[in-house]
């Protein structure tokens, strides 16, 4: 069973730079420094700051944001 989100979430197929998961496995793979966090979790909450930092710069430079 898999874990519940914070948000509603559906299982995606994205391409990542190699050294970049190199890096996200080094730090949070099953060997990892951190291994208290998934990679997955990892980059879901990534991709929630940036886009939610995108949608804040759209409201700040739209009229009267």
């Amino acid at each position: 069973m898999t874990k519940r989100g914070e948000l509603p979430q559906s299982n995606r197929h994205v391409m990542i730079y190699d050294q970049d998961w190199e890096f996200l496995t080094e730090m949070y793979g099953p060997r990892g420094i951190n291994r208290s966090v998934s990679i997955s979790e990892v980059v879901k909450k990534i991709v929630h700051q940036k886009i939610t930092a995108m949608r804040q710069a759209i409201v700040d430079k739209s009229p009267g944001g």
